[in-house]
């Protein structure tokens, strides 16, 4: 099947693990933003829904005895307007490995002071905001229809939520720089750096987080394979199974759970027809991966 010559593999061969070790749950893909930055700013064709707490609880429990290190409740749409967020994490960390990493990504909007404790107690480990400017201004401007006071109060509420119960979760805050934020990216990562209870803070190119742009082609003199198809497993509210982050809209479904075990697709033919490509120095014969920006 592979015609690559040996001198134009990648210097990298990823090895298949039998089972993810990086897992994503979309609990809901409701949002409440519209982000500039974001490929589902215009609306998502499927349906916006809450996965259903069976089905979650089913998937949890076909990872109890497996090596997971990341459980992230999070993929497109804000994790805090799941009704069941704090029940779902708490289910979670009782199910799986104390030493796992348990995380959500938000926009902070919607914490509130019990939302916080909730999600404390309940066993959160890190909990990442997405805010993208401490400007009113800039950050209203990217982040369509969310206002730069709830974000900042809602980091307040989980930051003292957090020292009150001896700082149990790492508190990370991310922005993504697009145009109109670019140049104060450096002075908004000291500036978290200096907040007492946030152990964090970085910035990444938009280029580089999840847009999916068709005129974007992988440069084709880098063949290092990507660590997604041999790591991680994403899943949308919908059940469907998605190659990676960059997927809004299962554009590249490789099954649905709601039908069929992690397992057996993880270790579907066409999931190793995907690692063999990448493996390959091929990946851009996968439409999904030939337009992604951030590996190339």
């Amino acid at each position: 099947m592979v015609g690559t010559e040996m001198n134009q593999l990648p210097s990298i061969q990823r090895p298949a693990k039998e089972f993810p070790t990086a897992i994503a749950l979309e609990t809901t893909s409701i949002c409440n933003s519209r982000c500039v930055m974001c490929p589902a700013r215009e609306g998502i064709e499927r349906n916006p829904a809450v996965m259903p707490r069976e089905a979650f609880e089913h998937i949890i429990d076909q990872c109890i005895g497996r090596v997971v290190h990341v459980l992230t409740l999070t993929h497109f749409g804000e994790p805090l307007l799941d009704p069941g967020i704090v029940e779902r994490v708490s289910y979670a960390r009782r199910s799986l490995p104390k030493g796992m990493q348990l995380t959500i990504w938000s926009n902070g909007t919607k914490m509130t002071e019990e939302l916080a404790g909730g999600l404390l107690d309940a066993g959160l480990s890190v909990m990442n905001f997405s805010i993208d400017s401490i400007h009113k201004a800039t950050y209203e401007a990217i982040r369509v229809g969310l206002h730069f006071e709830d974000a900042i109060a809602g980091i307040k509420y989980f930051v003292r939520a957090n020292e009150m119960r001896g700082h149990p979760c790492q508190v990370r805050i991310h922005a993504t720089a697009v145009p109109i934020n670019r140049p104060e990216m450096d002075f908004f990562v000291a500036y978290w750096e200096n907040i007492i209870g946030v152990d964090y803070a970085d910035w990444i190119p938009a280029e580089a987080n999840r847009d999916i742009d068709p005129t974007v082609v992988t440069d084709a003199s880098v063949l290092e394979p990507c660590a997604s198809p041999f790591n991680n497993f994403t899943v949308l509210s919908d059940g469907r199974v998605v190659l990676c982050c960059k997927d809004h809209d299962g554009f590249m479904s490789l099954g649905n759970v709601f039908e069929q075990n992690v397992e057996e697709i993880w270790a579907s033919e066409q999931y190793v027809e995907i690692r063999m490509l990448h493996n390959a120095g091929r990946k851009d014969e996968i439409p999904l991966c030939a337009t992604c920006g951030a590996r190339r």
